[in-house]
């Protein structure tokens, strides 16, 4: 049987699969969100195994009838789990060492983590890119899609795809005129489990705003450009943060690549500071990944280090770099 049908099976049900513990698995219809409605299946037959290979199955259409294709890490986060729409369609620009571009278009939740889209073309997304960026038209996801968290993909059911729409457009001005004025800027050092950023917090803080003498930092450069109109500052309000940058430890592995330690980046700031969405401690927020972690095709397909990537869009508050960038 094919991962369709195992996923009308999961839809009829309702419900979501969720692992708190080894050996434990408890079944929770998002109907309804109180406790009298968690019912325990401790050690399902069906659900032994690999979360993350049954993970890796789904989303390549090889799951089979008696595996599951919705799990929970022990910490409740989901691996796969449904979802009905995007919050936000984000677009995302890519740079390698030689100078090379590409661009994405990714669905963020809520909750600031972002999902690569499966099915879009080169073509289709030059096609969209300036009105993604501009807010002007979204994504819209086909019935029974899920969101993978063990990879940072949006699963569709086979014989389905996404498609756009036009967004009601009233509050686009005054969206788009949020882009001068004081911004406020966290910087964020990133420890994994195998790897770190090698640059301390003082030399971040000292490239990004010039804290320790440097006369060309990202600070000076954008107020020299917008003439004065455009003035990045540390964020100075929250524990922990020195001269506007943080540092972070994650589970996350170099190898896991930069679109899983991003969302568990994500996940790692709206714990620890008690936030809903990183955008709500700064206006831009730069995740400083270990060395290695970033990687991106180069313009022959070749997977190699890339040096940055952003989110374009109206609104959007990250930018990921390798390292130091």
């Amino acid at each position: 049987m094919n991962v369709m049908i195992v996923a009308i099976i999961l839809s009829i049900l309702t419900s979501t699969l969720v692992y708190t513990q080894p050996g434990e698995y408890y079944k929770y219809h998002s109907s309804r969100a109180n406790n009298n409605n968690v019912r325990r299946t401790s050690d399902h037959p069906l659900l032994r195994g690999d979360v993350h290979q049954t993970a890796y199955k789904a989303e390549k259409g090889s799951l089979r009838l008696g595996e599951s294709s919705v799990a929970v890490y022990s910490n409740a986060r989901h691996l796969i789990e449904i979802i009905t729409e995007c919050d936000s369609t984000v677009l995302v620009h890519y740079q390698t060492e030689e100078q090379y571009g590409i661009s994405n278009i990714k669905c963020s939740l809520a909750d600031g983590t972002s999902y690569s889209v499966p099915g879009l073309t080169e073509e289709e997304i030059r096609s969209k890119r300036n009105a993604v960026a501009n807010g002007e038209t979204e994504l819209v996801l086909p019935p029974g899609s899920r969101v993978n968290r063990a990879t940072a993909n949006i699963v569709l059911l086979r014989g389905t795809s996404v498609s756009f729409k036009d967004t009601d457009s009233t509050n686009l001005s005054r969206r788009r005129s949020a882009i001068t004025g004081v911004r406020r800027v966290l910087v964020v050092r990133i420890i994994a489990a195998d790897g770190q950023t090698t640059f301390t917090e003082q030399q971040l803080s000292n490239a990004v705003f010039g804290t320790s003498g440097d006369p060309v930092n990202l600070k000076s450069q954008y107020s020299a450009c917008s003439y004065n109109q455009l003035r990045f500052e540390p964020v100075t309000n929250l524990p922990g943060v020195v001269d506007g940058t943080l540092t972070l430890t994650v589970s996350t592995t170099i190898g896991q690549g930069n679109k899983v330690m991003e969302n568990d980046i994500t996940t790692a700031l709206n714990a620890k500071f008690g936030v809903s969405n990183p955008g709500q401690l700064a206006d831009h927020i730069l995740y400083c990944l270990p060395p290695g972690a970033l990687k991106v095709k180069d313009k022959d397909g070749k997977l190699v280090d890339g040096v940055a990537y952003g989110y374009t869009s109206v609104g959007s508050w990250l930018t990921v770099y390798n390292n130091r960038w």
